[in-house]
């Protein structure tokens, strides 16, 4: 009775063996392959810092090959593909990553870019949302949020959506940080946004701390002129607003009379409201614009931003 039972009890022993072997082979395997993985993103990286984007589209679907589970090789890849001009292939990869976590804050940003390059601006401004609320690495997520509400931002002056500009600026107006460079971008952003108060705000709070800087001091000057120019300010009476907007269509139209062709001229009486005479005034510059860009200098900027905050 004896010999059977120690005869199982080898077999259950060199059973036992066995799978301990094979766990540590799969270990090792395991191991190793995350090993590669990780030089091959590595190398990856390297080839993306040298400009060889193909040699690093390669090298992170190796990665990729190697560790599936690891989702940083995707979102890798895909920002290979957006740098390397591969949109479709860019947003394929990345749509199929966002597909095991919807809101991966880097991931939504890395697709967001991608549209911003296909001039498909309503699916960026969508992705670009979903990242500014996204998940992100627990001891970034401030900064991290703030960058993509910037790029945001700064996408929406660009196509001069001033309604929606406003509405990112005002919550990085309370979460950014106070340091210089920050306010005055912010400043420059509310300007674009068609609201010269708060960036006048902003400049002046940051002359009481650095009283001395110039760029402060130009920036305020023209948020100053900005406002003494303004017809569409809401504390203004209705004929405030009258005379204002006529005093710029004259600023336009005089200047399109020295540069523009006559036939591109012709003869503007003033309106009877201050929308009218400025929807003239958007039309001559836009003239001067076009004839005479070389006219054009830095002491027209209060006059154009006037304009551009009154377009519809």
């Amino acid at each position: 009775m004896i010999r059977p039972m120690r005869t199982i009890l080898l077999a259950i022993i060199a059973g036992l063996a066995f799978v301990a072997i094979d766990t540590v082979l799969a270990k090792t395997e395991e191991y190793e392959t995350a090993l590669e993985a990780a030089r091959l993103g590595d190398q990856g990286r390297q080839f993306m810092k040298e400009g060889k984007y193909d040699a690093a589209i390669e090298s992170f679907r190796s990665a990729i090959a190697n560790q599936r589970e690891n989702l940083q090789y995707p979102l890798e890849l895909g920002r290979a593909l957006r740098t390397a001009g591969r949109l479709q292939e860019a947003e394929s990869t990345l749509e199929d990553l966002l597909k095991n976590n919807a809101m991966d804050g880097a991931a939504n940003l890395a697709i967001a870019r991608v549209f911003v390059k296909q001039g498909e601006f309503e699916d960026a401004s969508f992705y670009y949302h979903r990242a500014i609320y996204g998940q992100w690495k627990a001891d970034d997520i401030q900064k991290s949020r703030l960058q993509v509400r910037f790029e945001l931002a700064d996408l929406l002056a660009q196509h001069d959506r001033k309604q929606e500009l406003l509405a990112e600026l005002l919550p990085l107006q309370t979460e950014a940080s106070g340091d210089m460079a920050t306010q005055q971008k912010l400043a420059d952003l509310f300007l674009r946004a068609g609201s010269p108060v708060r960036a006048e705000e902003i400049y002046r709070a940051q002359l009481r701390l650095h009283p001395r800087d110039a760029p402060l001091r130009k920036g305020l000057d023209l948020t100053s002129q900005i406002l003494r120019l303004d017809p569409m300010r809401p504390e203004l009476s209705e004929q405030e607003r009258l005379q204002r907007s006529i005093h710029i269509l004259q600023l336009v139209t005089d200047r399109a009379s020295t540069c523009a062709p006559p036939a591109d001229l012709i003869q503007q009486l003033p309106a009877h409201t201050p929308e009218g005479n400025l929807a003239a005034a958007r039309q001559f510059w836009n003239v001067v614009k076009r004839n005479c860009p070389a006219t054009i200098s830095e002491a027209d900027r209060p006059l154009e931003l006037v304009l551009a905050a009154a377009s519809p």
